[in-house]
């Protein structure tokens, strides 16, 4: 069975990460990381880049070389060499690709066939003219005999939670609650019953924080229904991914109870504007 992940917070590291695929300069992740773009090669910038924009530097640290990210991980106790583990979504995967023991790139893992020992993971950097410096971002299919270990941050699902049915927003400039709630697929009436501190619904400040619904079809829980949901969808429709409950309410989309690719093509539908849940 293809191992995938259902945590939420490893879902929206991907989501994010497969978002970049396609890209042909690192230009923004050297930026990000450097100051500028140095021109350096980006492969552990754009691993330290995506864990950022998920919000989770503080457990999967910042970096921009392949040693000082297993460094790094190795402070922490969550460095891990091909012998002592399994590849598991979300990992900092290390490759070299001469058989020698030094980091030659990075990566990170999206799913693994243990049967096939195949790991798919994305990876900035690369290309099939060169492995750790190709210069685009692209989701590749690795042998584990070029993986030299793994770097494990502690992601906060990695211990059994219930999936929030809940997710933080922080009000702009020109928000008011109708709009928000238009957004986000929800209602005023919805947002106020998750807020009770909000007295009067039309007056929400710059900068507040508050919590909306998630929406249906909002599997992964990152605030947007995309296609990243239908692929969750699909692996559990075939048994290769199992749900929580709350997942499976908001996966349902149908409503027939049962999670099947009907809920798949529904939300691909909407992802184009060709349909609305």
């Amino acid at each position: 069975m293809l191992i995938m992940s259902n945590s939420i917070a490893v879902n929206k590291l991907l989501s994010i990460a497969l978002k970049e695929v396609g890209a042909t300069t690192g230009a923004q992740y050297n930026t990000w990381y450097w100051g500028s773009n140095n021109g350096a090669a980006w492969c552990a910038a754009f691993v330290s880049w995506c864990e950022n924009q998920a919000g989770f530097t503080d457990i999967a640290g910042k970096y921009a070389s392949c040693t000082a990210g297993i460094n790094w991980f190795k402070s922490k106790g969550g460095y891990f060499t091909k012998a002592q583990t399994t590849p598991q979504p979300g990992d900092h995967i290390y490759f070299n690709w001469d058989g020698g023991t030094g980091p030659q790139h990075v990566g990170l893992v999206v799913s693994y066939d243990p049967a096939k020992k195949i790991v798919t993971t994305v990876e900035g950097n690369t290309s099939s003219a060169s492995q750790s410096n190709g210069n685009c971002c692209q989701s590749k299919n690795r042998a584990l005999t070029c993986v030299i270990g793994y770097g494990r941050p502690k992601y906060p699902e990695d211990t059994p939670v219930s999936m929030p049915i809940t997710f933080t927003y922080t009000v702009v400039t020109g928000d008011s609650l109708s709009k928000i709630a238009a957004r986000y697929n929800t209602t005023v009436a919805d947002i106020l019953k998750v807020n009770p501190s909000i007295s009067n619904p039309n007056l929400i400040r710059v900068g507040q924080v508050i919590t909306l619904p998630m929406k249906k079809g909002d599997v992964n829980g990152d605030g947007v229904v995309d296609t990243t949901d239908a692929r969750i969808i699909l692996q559990a429709a075939v048994g290769k991914l199992s749900l929580t409950d709350a997942q499976k309410v908001l996966a349902d989309i149908n409503g027939d109870g049962v999670i099947d690719t009907t809920d798949a093509r529904l939300i691909l539908q909407t992802a184009v504007g060709k349909a609305t849940i």
